[in-house]
Formats: structure tokens, C-alpha cells, sequence
């Protein structure tokens, strides 16, 4: 018998010693398994019967979800009032309601309090998500309901008083808004009366105007009112919040289920912890048994085993070690003697190839380029003497690490290996090496798959010389962008300067000369024998208009307002003198800004880019009303110029090279950028165009 197991192989040894410990658990374990089944039996119908109720109400609960993530939301809901999702929550709730019905006649009669309850409760869930159901229909959603009436009433107010350019009313009507979302936000009913005593001052103030309009206006603040205290007494009756109104009851008698059904599955695992118990002990002393039995037998296999395992890991050793006349024993005719004795056989093959290995290892230490043999699982198994050098390691140091000790991220150590085994090779990735004491090393890292997949091979070459020229060439590029930024900020200074020389200089002689020859006329007139002097009167209108002249180019290099009075006012007279020249086209200006907060570079930068935005729209769009927007956000500026002409194609009209920059809009794009700002452009051909830029200002 001994020598006719010596020959089976190990996993037939394995499979008599388990099938012997197994037949000494299970045979005993289905006398108990029978017993612990009948004990179940009862535990389990009342679990099947209580996850059959959960399920219909997870089911409900889902259907709920989705009627209010998905349904609110849709139009047809609110002109039809059908949704699935309302016919879905209607049959599982009637579902969960028969399976309580079944759970109720089968439970003993004293049991039957928990399960009655849960009826209850799940009739008033489902009659309070009814009543919400309706609520919310009424409410509406965006322009449905009374949020379309409210909506579309307060629209139909703005885009009138917008209409009448009163400044005034518009932000009487502004406050009205901010009223009425501090009270949509923060729920404190005192912002209430605030709201509609807001109401009847713009009411009061639109009835005051002669204007037709004024009757229109009043009627859409009324259908506001209305459809806004509506909204309120139906809100207070949903509740404001999860613990208000409906939905707090809604949500308490959600939790009281969950305590029932709770309850009723703590009373089936009362009975099912009592079988459970009889049959863990029955079991144990079953186990116990086979375990004892089953132990002795694997300790002896085990040890013999262990035995012709280390032996052979001795062997190894040795080999490794140099001494390739190794041989171990080889006892048995099983998987570890077929393993002996085919490396009795390797180290008689292995000493035929070892001049081919040195000659192997003098190519790969003579390498200029860093080499590095990993296997499959990351492990590093030879390096060459550029890798030690570059990296400052010792060979002991890397040889049997991870290969995540040298390569640096996600992209180059798990990703790039996965890669080569994938794909079977990389070809130059540009990466980073880490050295001894974390330094860094810029890398071009190649890999390939040995043949058999036996191991990747990864060639790296040091990039250190290039990395430090594209510095450098990126270092020129940002000296240049400063330039640039000074050559702007110099013909800006420049213009100021010609600006002030026309005003101080030229206008001042020019009015100087007009004075003295109208002083001239008056005094010969006054003499008795007064010549003609038709001539002389004729030169000062031209004298006049020269002056106006000379005003007017200096306005235009740089308007002295900016430094004068500042941004807004400058903006507002740009604005008029624009329409004036463009009567086509009119502008709706909404500017909001801190003078003292805004740089004085900033301010130039702004209206040049204003001032070039609305000539583009009088010369390429073809618009008719241009919307200008500048307002202050904490701490940043924001400019948006919108118009509604025909569009264009940005990527043929804003050029990315340098060649197209300081012109047009891609002048516009350097100004903001070399002024620390944020250029966007929206626009498409027949569309709209926008154009926005945002600045940080002050502690941001």
C-alpha cells in the first residue's frame, strides 16, 4: 500500500486524504440538516413574505424617485397628470398591501399586531404621497403651474420697465427679486411683508407714469401676487423642509415601517437563532471529529512533502550559488520527482550555455543607455552599470525590488507594463526616473515583451540636455509675452501723452488765437472808420472747428474722462456718443462697479476692449441692439458684449500664431490675457455673438 501511494501524483494523494475527512463531516451533518430544516421552515416563510413586502415598497420608493427627479419636470405631466412612474408607486403599494393581507392570515393570531400596523402605515404612505402628488401638480415646474404664471408675469414686468428705461423702477423691481429669493432661500416669512409692500410702491410708481404701458405692467404685478401667495400656502402645506408639513409626515411614517418591518424580521430570526443554535452545537462536535482525523492525515503528507521541497530549494541554492554539479534525490514518481529530476537535467543544460550568459552580461554592461530587466509582476532582476550610475544605486540596492522604486507615476509603472504585455512594445514615453534621494532624472523610456513572456526589457535615455533647452526656449517665449505686454503698455502711455499734448498744447493755442481775434474785430469796429472785416470774422469758426477737432482726437487716443471721473462715466459717454453715430443700433447698458477698486491699467484695458467689440458689431454683424454688461463679482470684474447678428466662423477669424495677434479680436484676446484676464468667445454664423472677459481684482 505505501509503495503503491508513493506512485499516485500529488493530486491524488490530496483527493483520498480529502474525500476521507470529508465523508467523516458530511454523512453525520445530514442527520442534523434535516432537523435544522424543519426549525427553519417557519423562520424562512415569514423572511420570504417580509422581503416580498420590502421589495414592493423599495419598488414604490423607486417609482417616488423618479416621479419627483423626472416627472416634476416634464410638461406633459402637468397638462395630463399621468405619469408611469404614479401608475408604477399605485401598483406596488397595492402589491405590498396584499402580501401584508397574506402575512396577516398566516400568522398565529398573537402575532398578528405588527403586521396590522404595517397595513396601516402603508395606507397613509400612500395616501400622503397622493396629497403631494397634488401639491405639487399645482405648484408646477420653470413655466408650468403657478412657477409659469409667477414666472412669466415678473418676466412680462421686467422686459416693460426695461422697455421705459426708468432706472428707478428697475431697481425697485431688482429689490423685489432679491426679496423674493432671500425668502425662497432662508424661509423667514417676515420677507413676505417686505415683498408686498415692494409690490404696491412699483405698483404705485408705474400708475404714476403717462404711459399705457403702466396698465399692463400693474395687471402682470397682480398676476405675480397672486400666483406667488399661492405658491406660498401650498409650499407651507408640503413643508419647506423634510421635517415641515406633508413631507415630514411623509417621512416619519416611512421610518415608523421601517421600525415594523424591522420588528417583524427580528421575531423570524428569534426563531430561526433558536434552530440555529441546536444545529451549531450538533455541528461542532461533528467538525471537530473530522477535523482531528483530517489533520493527522495532512500533517503527514505535508511533512513528507516539506521534505522533498527543501531539499530541492537546497539544491537551487547551490545552483545559484555556481556549484552547477548539483543534483538532488529523486524518491518518488510524483509531480516533486518529476520537478528534481528535470532539474538534475537543467544543471547538466546550463552549464553548456554559460559562456553565451557572460558574453551576455559584457554587451549590456558596455551600454551607453540604461537597461533594466523586469518580470511580468514588476519585480527588477538585472540592471546594467549606466542604471547604477545615472541613478546612483547599488546592484543590491534595485535587484529583487519593484520597479516602482525607479519609475515615477500611474503612467509609467502598473499602466506601462500592463501596456508592453498588451501591445508588446513601448517606444519612447516620456517619463522621469527616481534616483537615490529622490532626485529626479527626465527619461525617453522604451520596453518590449521577451520573447515567451518571460519578462519586459525597458531602455531609458537620459533626456536632462533637452528638458533644460526646452526650459530655456520656454523661458524665451515668456520674456517675449513680457515685452509684448510693455510694448502695449508704452503705446498706451504714448497715446495718454499725444492725448494731453493736443488738449494742453494745441487746443489752448488755438483758443488763445480765436480770443485774440475776435478781441481785434471788437476793437476796429469800434473805431469810426471801421474797414471790412467779413474776411477775419470768417476765420474763427474755422478757428472754432479746429478746436472742436483737435477735442475730438484727443477724446479719441484716450479719453481724459478715464482719469478724470472714471470707467463708468467714460462708458456711459462712449455709449451716447456710439448711438449717436450708430442710430440703428441701440444699447442696454447694465454697469456695476467699484471705481477706487479697479486698477487704472484695468480701466484702459476695459474700454479699449468695449470701444473695439462695439465697431466690430457696427461694421461685421449687422445687429441692432447690443447688450453691455460690466459688473463686479467679489473679487473679480466681469465684461460681456452680446449682440444679435448674423455671427461668424471664430476659428477663421481669431488666428492662434502670432502673425494675427494685435488686430481685431485677436488684439482684443492679447490686451485681456496680458492683463491677467479671461477671454472667451460664443459665437457661430447666423448666431448671436458674446464676447466675455474676466479680471481678478483686489484679494482673491
Amino acid at each position: 500500500m505505501k509503495k503503491w501511494f508513493r506512485r499516485k501524483n500529488i493530486f491524488i494523494k490530496l483527493l483520498i486524504i480529502g474525500w476521507s475527512s470529508i465523508l467523516l463531516i458530511v454523512l453525520p451533518s445530514f442527520l442534523i440538516m434535516s432537523y435544522f430544516l424543519n426549525k427553519t421552515e417557519r423562520a424562512d416563510r415569514i423572511h420570504t413574505m417580509t422581503d416580498s413586502i420590502i421589495i414592493q415598497m423599495l419598488n414604490a420608493r423607486i417609482a417616488e424617485k423618479s416621479f419627483i427627479l423626472r416627472d416634476l419636470q416634464n410638461e406633459k405631466f402637468y397638462n395630463s397628470g399621468f405619469s408611469n412612474n404614479l401608475q408604477a408607486h399605485q401598483r406596488f403599494t397595492k402589491n405590498a398591501q396584499e402580501k401584508i393581507g397574506y402575512l396577516i392570515d398566516w400568522r398565529p393570531f398573537n402575532d398578528k399586531n405588527s403586521a396590522d400596523r404595517l397595513m396601516q402605515l402603508v395606507k397613509e404612505y400612500s395616501n400622503i404621497f397622493t396629497e403631494l402628488v397634488e401639491i405639487y401638480q399645482k405648484i408646477g415646474f420653470k413655466d408650468w403651474g403657478l412657477l409659469g404664471q409667477w414666472r412669466r408675469a415678473i418676466h412680462s414686468v421686467e422686459a416693460q420697465i426695461a422697455g421705459m428705461n426708468r432706472a428707478d423702477m428697475q431697481e425697485s423691481l431688482l429689490q423685489l427679486r432679491i426679496l423674493e429669493k432671500d425668502y425662497l432661500l432662508r424661509g423667514d416669512e417676515k420677507y413676505l411683508q417686505d415683498i408686498r409692500n415692494q409690490i404696491t410702491g412699483l405698483r404705485q410708481e408705474v400708475l404714476k407714469i403717462p404711459n399705457p404701458k403702466a396698465t399692463k405692467i400693474s395687471e402682470d404685478l397682480t398676476a405675480y401676487e397672486n400666483a406667488f401667495r399661492k405658491f406660498i400656502t401650498l409650499q407651507k402645506k408640503a413643508g419647506r423642509t423634510d421635517e415641515e408639513g406633508l413631507q415630514g409626515q411623509f417621512n416619519k411614517v416611512i421610518a415608523r415601517m421601517e421600525m415594523v418591518v424591522d420588528q417583524i424580521m427580528a421575531e423570524g430570526k428569534l426563531e430561526y437563532e433558536k434552530a440555529k443554535h441546536d444545529f451549531r452545537f450538533m455541528s461542532l462536535i461533528i467538525y471537530l471529529l473530522g477535523i482531528a482525523v483530517g489533520s493527522t492525515f495532512y500533517f503527514f503528507f505535508a511533512r513528507s512533502v516539506s521534505m522533498k521541497l527543501i531539499a530541492l530549494k537546497n539544491g537551487v541554492l547551490r545552483v545559484g550559488m555556481g556549484h552547477l554539479d548539483t543534483k538532488v534525490p529523486v524518491t518518488t514518481k510524483d509531480e516533486i520527482g518529476i520537478v528534481a529530476e528535470a532539474f538534475n537535467n537543467m544543471t547538466v543544460d546550463l552549464k553548456a550555455v554559460t559562456v553565451s550568459k557572460n558574453y551576455v552580461d559584457k554587451i549590456i554592461e558596455s551600454m551607453a543607455d540604461m537597461l533594466i530587466v523586469v518580470n511580468l509582476e514588476g519585480i527588477i532582476e538585472k540592471v546594467n552599470r549606466a542604471t547604477l550610475d545615472l541613478l546612483g544605486y547599488g546592484e543590491r540596492e534595485l535587484i529583487g525590488k519593484n520597479v516602482e522604486v525607479i519609475l515615477n507615476g500611474a503612467e509609467t509603472d502598473h499602466i506601462f507594463l500592463d501596456k508592453i504585455i498588451r501591445t508588446k512594445s513601448v517606444h519612447n514615453l516620456e517619463t522621469e526616473l527616481v534616483g537615490k534621494g529622490t532626485q529626479r532624472i527626465s527619461v525617453s523610456l522604451s520596453g518590449s515583451l521577451i520573447s515567451d513572456s518571460v519578462g519586459i526589457v525597458c531602455v531609458a535615455q537620459d533626456n536632462t540636455e533637452r528638458k533644460r533647452a526646452e526650459e530655456m526656449l520656454r523661458k524665451s517665449a515668456k520674456e517675449l509675452r513680457l515685452l509684448s505686454s510693455r510694448i502695449l503698455d508704452a503705446q498706451e502711455n504714448e497715446r495718454k501723452r499725444v492725448a494731453r499734448e493736443l488738449h494742453d498744447g494745441i487746443g489752448q493755442a488755438l483758443t488763445g488765437i480765436k480770443f485774440a481775434l475776435e478781441n481785434g474785430v471788437r476793437r476796429l469796429k469800434e473805431t469810426e472808420t471801421a474797414p471790412d472785416f467779413q474776411v477775419l470774422e470768417d476765420i474763427i469758426p474755422l478757428i472754432q472747428a479746429t478746436v472742436n477737432e483737435t477735442r475730438r482726437i484727443a477724446m479719441g487716443l484716450r479719453p481724459s474722462t478715464l482719469d478724470d471721473i472714471g470707467i463708468s462715466e467714460t462708458l456711459y459717454w462712449f455709449c451716447r456718443q456710439y448711438e449717436n453715430i450708430y442710430k440703428n443700433i441701440r444699447i442696454l447698458k447694465l454697469i456695476e462697479v467699484e471705481e477706487d477698486q479697479i486698477p487704472e491699467t484695468l480701466k484702459t484695458v476695459i474700454f479699449r476692449v468695449i470701444q473695439e467689440s462695439l465697431n466690430n458689431v457696427a461694421k461685421h454683424s449687422g445687429a441692432d441692439r447690443v447688450q453691455l454688461s460690466l459688473q463686479q463679482q467679489g473679487h473679480t470684474v466681469k465684461l460681456i458684449v452680446e449682440d444679435n447678428g448674423s455671427g461668424f466662423d471664430s476659428e477663421k477669424s481669431l488666428p492662434q500664431n502670432a502673425a494675427g495677434r494685435g488686430l481685431g479680436l485677436a488684439g482684443m484676446r492679447e490686451r485681456i490675457e496680458l492683463s491677467g484676464g479671461i477671454f472667451t468667445l460664443e459665437t457661430a454664423p447666423e448666431h448671436a455673438t458674446r464676447i466675455c472677459a474676466v479680471w481678478p481684482i483686489g484679494k482673491g
